[in-house]
């Protein structure tokens, strides 16, 4: 998924989100900044999945806070960019970066309930001013 796709919300959350983001489209001056979930000193990921069911596996599409704060600080001064996905490059499995985390801080690996295939879904920018690929 990139800004060119127009979504299509699964969740009552999402389509709040995406109804909101239909109004502001109706200002000239408008920038919407879509967030992937934010990881990062102060937001330990690790405490709220530990021993916990995820269901699925599938991708994670994350982006470390600090790079949001820079992407917002980078984009108040666009005028052309009117959407922007701020998501890391890299996208690892959910069931890989969940159970390393949780390992690492001697916590209960999450696990993955669900079988079959994973969900496959990868959210990238278009932008290339704002691509992140600093490791997960």
């Amino acid at each position: 998924m990139s800004e060119s796709t127009k979504p299509r919300p699964s969740h009552k959350r999402g389509e709040k989100v995406y109804e909101i983001e239909s109004l502001t489209q109706c200002y000239q001056n408008h920038l919407i900044i879509r967030s992937a979930g934010q990881y990062g000193k102060g937001r330990d990921l690790s405490q709220k999945v530990a021993g916990k069911d995820l269901g699925k596996d599938g991708y994670i599409n994350l982006i470390e806070k600090n790079d949001l704060l820079n992407i917002i600080d980078l984009a108040l001064n666009e005028t052309k960019i009117k959407l922007i996905n701020a998501v890391n490059i890299h996208h690892p499995r959910k069931k890989d970066f969940y159970s390393s985390l949780t390992q690492r801080n001697r916590l209960p690996r999450p696990h993955f309930s669900v079988k079959g295939m994973p969900e496959d879904k990868k959210v990238f920018t278009e932008h290339k001013k704002y691509l992140i690929s600093h490791p997960l």
